[in-house]
């Protein structure tokens, strides 16, 4: 929860608005969401892209569901992403900007947008998307952000 709330403050998000969380894999991800194992595995289908699917939450926890009772999950297209994955465990994630800025699309920017913050940067390439990932929720493929 402490990691979760450094992220909202770091990027000067509310609460409210929920997180995205990604894995390594669907096992991952798996018991975070409440979906019979047929829906879940239509869903893993999708995956590695860079596509969030927006189910429902298996348990309240509100600094990843916001005001939802839903969370979005991606099993991201970037190998050093699921790598680091696989090391830690699903992550949240968002874009590398304070909240209302455009998201960094190098580390130059990065470094500029949180230059006073005590981060660490982990080097490589970004996966080279030009807009963040679409947005779908799980039931009728409504995309609620492309």
């Amino acid at each position: 929860p402490d990691a979760v709330r450094a992220v909202l403050k770091l990027k000067q998000r509310c609460w409210q608005q929920g997180l995205i969380l990604i894995g390594a894999d669907c096992e991952q991800l798996r018991h975070f969401c409440a979906l019979n194992d047929a829906d879940w595995h239509r869903i893993c289908a999708l995956w590695p892209a860079a596509k969030t699917i927006v189910v429902p939450a298996a348990t309240e926890n509100r600094l990843l569901t916001g005001r939802f009772n839903t969370i979005a999950l991606r099993v991201p297209d970037h190998p050093q992403t699921r790598a680091l994955c696989r090391q830690t465990g699903p992550l949240v994630s968002t874009s590398a900007n304070p909240h209302g800025r455009p998201p960094a699309r190098c580390l130059l920017t990065a470094r500029h947008y949180f230059a006073r913050q005590p981060l660490h940067f982990v080097p490589g390439k970004t996966a080279g998307h030009l807009r963040p990932s679409t947005i779908i929720h799980w039931r009728d493929g409504k995309i609620l952000r492309r």
